[in-house]
């Protein structure tokens, strides 16, 4: 059979009604491809999922001895739990559940993932009826964001609790502080994260006066000025060392789902009024925000800072426009420069 494709040399198994047969020619083709599913690992397991019934519960019963074989940890352990999901999707037996359920829960330190598998092991696990610990949802919305894969943003899209990722100690103060608010404050931010354009819009600016109408402008400010000290500090969760080669100087950057919200957040401040602490806590901002570590890899966030110059600009006191011509003097990110030398044109006589 040395010369048969896997897809004959599948059939072959399945005629002789052995399933252990069938799982070694899926392992071979598992190994032959290194588990990539764009090639014959995705094939066969597309192949295999679309056998009758009666065969794929054959194959589900053997499969955790198979599993049992594979080395602890290797990729061949993740395919065939892979394998099982898709196999099961319409079985009574949740096979390999408990093992499933281990490798989605790893995902709690992870910045963000490609593999598909692992995708469909999350996936498998909301459709079971569990649901995903907040680690392992700031994984899956990171890797939404990152790859800008549809798979993986269908997947963030389903997951709306909690609000923020945690890992950010500015973004778990805000956890922490929201849950002791009413549905003003939880609609207040869920409208910061809407912010996309470079400068707020005037339907984004009406919407939000309504709701700190209902918040309190006061109480908002207040607030908001205790999270932005927060942002740039060490991470509550870490992310593991593997990462960093992965995705670069993860430890700098800022969470990008975060990042949104945040960028609405400084947004919302100059709707609040002039303030001495916004001026100053913004600038500390974009200070923060433009930082790039030693190893480079970027600024943390070019995005919040340069929301952040924009607030600065929208407050139009001396005091925002003073602190904009320090920014100007010390902020060496070229894109950042350019908007706060906007800012100070739009605020020159």
């Amino acid at each position: 059979m040395a010369g048969l494709s896997y897809r004959h040399r599948a059939d072959a198994a399945l005629r002789s009604g052995v399933p252990q047969s069938v799982l070694d020619v899926a392992v071979a083709a598992y190994e032959a491809s290194a588990g990539d599913l764009l090639t014959v690992w995705g094939g066969m397991v597309q192949y295999l999922a679309g056998q009758p019934a009666g065969t794929r519960e054959a194959l589900l019963g053997a499969l955790p001895g198979r599993y049992r074989q594979a080395p602890p940890g290797s990729g061949l352990r993740l395919g065939l739990l892979h394998l099982a999901a898709v196999l099961g999707r319409d079985s009574a037996t949740d096979v390999l559940a408990a093992e499933r359920r281990e490798v989605v829960l790893a995902l709690d330190n992870r910045w963000a993932v490609k593999d598909h598998a692992l995708l469909h092991l999350a996936r498998t696990e909301l459709a079971t009826g569990r649901t995903l610990p907040a680690p392992v949802v700031a994984t899956v919305r990171r890797s939404a964001r990152l790859t800008r894969d549809p798979g993986w943003a269908a997947l963030a899209a389903r997951l709306t609790q909690p609000l923020l990722n945690v890992g950010e100690r500015w973004a778990d103060a805000a956890l922490a502080d929201l849950a002791g608010r009413g549905a003003a404050w939880h609609a207040l931010v869920v409208h910061a994260g809407t912010a996309r354009a470079g400068t707020p819009t005037e339907t984004w600016d009406r919407t939000a006066r309504e709701l700190l109408g209902q918040a309190g402008e006061g109480e908002v400010r207040r607030t908001v000025l205790s999270w932005l000290p927060l942002v740039g500090q060490a991470r509550t969760r870490p992310p593991a060392r593997t990462e960093t080669a992965a995705w670069g100087a993860v430890d700098q950057q800022l969470d990008p789902f975060n990042a949104d919200f945040l960028r609405g957040l400084v947004m919302l401040l100059p709707l609040t009024g002039p303030d001495a602490e916004t001026v100053s806590e913004l600038g500390r901002l974009v200070d923060t925000c433009t930082y790039t570590a030693p190893q480079g890899g970027g600024p943390r966030s070019a995005r919040v800072a340069n929301a952040a110059v924009v607030a600065l600009g929208c407050l139009g006191t001396s005091a925002a426009t003073a602190e904009l011509r320090g920014l100007a003097g010390r902020t060496s990110y070229g894109n950042t420069r350019r908007v706060i030398d906007r800012r100070l044109l739009l605020r020159a006589p």
